[in-house]
């Protein structure tokens, strides 16, 4: 790429890159992400972790990922399903069912 071409196109592509990282971060900070049912689990499961498990293994590398959920999957398969956790979300997510479609999610991938 000559530089006067390169001139011309990077500032648009920087824009292009923008727009879709931000569109990942948006999508991070979600209402999944805000920690409300986290204080109020008895078996302190790293909830939005586990919630989120699908959409952070698309944005982070798989050896990163294998670490940071070695536990947590464990952990949360001890949900005893109390609901604790429902009744502190003011989005009213149904996080018992998005717990473990994550479960299923992470298992599936980590083998």
């Amino acid at each position: 790429m000559l530089k006067a071409e390169r001139d011309y196109y990077y500032p648009a592509l920087l824009v292009f890159f923008h727009k879709k990282l931000k569109i990942k971060y948006n999508s991070l900070i979600q209402e999944q992400w805000c920690g409300y049912c986290q204080p109020n689990c008895p078996e302190e499961i790293d909830i939005p972790m586990v919630i989120n498990a699908e959409l952070m293994w698309k944005l982070w590398p798989k050896e990163t990922l294998l670490d940071w959920y070695k536990g947590k999957v464990e952990s949360a398969q001890n949900c005893v399903e109390c609901g604790e956790c429902e009744e502190a979300c003011p989005y009213n997510l149904p996080i018992r069912e998005m717990l473990v479609a994550g479960i299923d999610f992470l298992k599936t991938r980590m083998g």
